[in-house]
C-alpha cells in the first residue's frame, strides 16, 4: 500500500511538472500560417495569409525547411523544433542552445534572436543562464530544498554543443535540450560522445 502511494505521488509530482511546460509543437508536414494582422497561428482566416508547411531535412541535426503550397522552399532554418508561442514562431537550436524567433522581412522570411526579456516571457519561472558564465566550464545552481528549479541554458560564445548529451538525461526537456527541470542535487554533464574532455558541468546545491 506504502509503495502504490508513493508512486502515485512521485507521478503526480512528474506529471505537473511537463505539464506545466506545454509547447503548441510544429511537427513535421504540419501546415502554419503568417498573416501581416495576427502573426503565426495553425490557421488563419485573413484573406493575407500565408501558409506554409514544416519539413524535417534528414541528415546530421535534423534540421527544418518551410515551404510554400506551390511547394517551393521559403526557408531554410538552422533549427530542429520550433512551436508558436503569442502568435510567434518560436525556433529552438538544440545543437546549440540558441533561441529565435521567424519573422517577415520584406518579401522574405529571416531569424532573429530572442531577447532576454523575450524568453523571460516564454520560460516563465526559469533561470535564464549565460553559457559565458561558465568558469572553467563549470557552474554551481543553487536549488531551494523540497522545491523544483527551472533553468534554461543560452549560449552567447562561439561554441558548438552539437552531439552533446546530458549525464543522467532525466532533468533535460524532451523537446529543448537546454531547459532543465532540476528536481534534485548533485553534478550534471554535457559532454561530447566522442571526446570526454569537451564537456560542461552543472553542480546543483542547496541555498
Amino acid at each position: 500500500m506504502k509503495k502504490a502511494l508513493l508512486i502515485s505521488f512521485l507521478s503526480l509530482i512528474f506529471f505537473g511538472m511537463n505539464s506545466a511546460l506545454a509547447y503548441d509543437s510544429v511537427e513535421n508536414n504540419y501546415e502554419v500560417t503568417y498573416s501581416p494582422k495576427t502573426g503565426w497561428s495553425f490557421s488563419s482566416s485573413d484573406k493575407s495569409k500565408i501558409t506554409l508547411t514544416r519539413k524535417i531535412v534528414d541528415g546530421s541535426g535534423g534540421y527544418s525547411e518551410y515551404y510554400y503550397d506551390d511547394g517551393t522552399l521559403a526557408v531554410t532554418l538552422n533549427s530542429d523544433y520550433e512551436f508558436i508561442f503569442e502568435n510567434n514562431l518560436i525556433c529552438v537550436v538544440n545543437s546549440n542552445f540558441k533561441y529565435y524567433k521567424l519573422i517577415k522581412n520584406s518579401d522574405r522570411f529571416k531569424i532573429v534572436a530572442l531577447t532576454i526579456p523575450e524568453l523571460r516571457e516564454i520560460f516563465p519561472n526559469t533561470e535564464i543562464i549565460k553559457i559565458s558564465q561558465f568558469t572553467n566550464d563549470q557552474i554551481i545552481i543553487k536549488k531551494p530544498p523540497f522545491k523544483d528549479k527551472n533553468v534554461l541554458l543560452l549560449n552567447d560564445t562561439n561554441k558548438y554543443f552539437y552531439k552533446y548529451s546530458l549525464n543522467p538525461n532525466y532533468i533535460q526537456d524532451e523537446n529543448i535540450k537546454g531547459l532543465l527541470h532540476i528536481n534534485n542535487y548533485g553534478e550534471f554533464e554535457f559532454s561530447h560522445y566522442e571526446d570526454e574532455k569537451e564537456k560542461l558541468k552543472i553542480i546543483v546545491r542547496m541555498y
